[in-house]
């Protein structure tokens, strides 16, 4: 087995901003030259989620109107009482979705349906850069 760590910047508008990631993911695995494996995406920014989505219109729409229901932006939480941030709701929004997704590499490819993408989705109350780790644990392909 091998591991290649793969690190990018992306620069986000925040409020909920989705981002389609997937050409990079697929970049980084065909130039490991994986064969079989899984690729990890994970960020230090704690306000943000990585999901694996259906492109068709409307879902991204639904994911955030669900969140914010759950997660209302004008509420104060005890975190905001303790931070300058007020971005509570970014925390409790990336917390219930998660900050990691793996996927697994099989014959060379993400086992991605055809109309499927790897999303990240900012859910910070500002614009800012988000670093992005890529890990992928693989056997290469025989050369």
């Amino acid at each position: 087995m091998e591991t290649v760590n793969e690190k990018f910047i992306i620069l986000s508008n925040g409020f909920d901003e989705t981002i389609d990631i997937t050409q990079k993911i697929k970049t980084v695995v065909s130039n490991c030259k994986a064969k079989t494996g899984l690729v990890t995406i994970t960020s230090p920014n704690p306000t943000v989620s990585f999901i694996k989505i259906d492109t068709s219109k409307g879902l991204t729409t639904d994911i955030k109107n669900i969140l914010s229901s759950i997660i209302p932006v004008h509420k104060i939480y005890e975190y905001d009482n303790n931070s300058l941030e007020g971005n509570a709701f970014s925390h409790l929004k990336a917390l219930i979705m998660g900050n990691s997704l793996t996927i697994c590499i099989n014959e060379g490819f993400l086992e991605l349906a055809q109309e499927c993408a790897v999303t990240l989705i900012d859910f910070n109350n500002k614009s800012s850069q988000i670093a992005i780790n890529i890990t992928v644990v693989f056997e290469k392909e025989k050369e």
